[in-house]
């Protein structure tokens, strides 16, 4: 699991600026380069807590210090 996270977590730091707020569609694309199955590792990034979304699902953002 832990070789996971940091694969996760540099992912993350490569795909998303800190700060930036994206929609849905604009993770995806970014994902889309590291995955063919971007909304598993989307969930990945949220389930380990690198990548917050707001409650409505209309926002995602990097979590401060992954």
């Amino acid at each position: 699991m832990t070789e996971r996270r940091e694969l996760l977590a540099w992912i993350v730091r490569e795909a998303i600026e800190p700060g930036e707020h994206l929609t849905e569609k604009q993770v995806n694309e970014r994902l889309l380069g590291y995955a063919d199955d971007v909304v598993m590792l989307r969930r990945y990034l949220i389930d380990f807590g690198l990548l917050e979304r707001t409650p409505s699902g209309s926002s995602y953002s990097r979590k401060t210090n992954p």
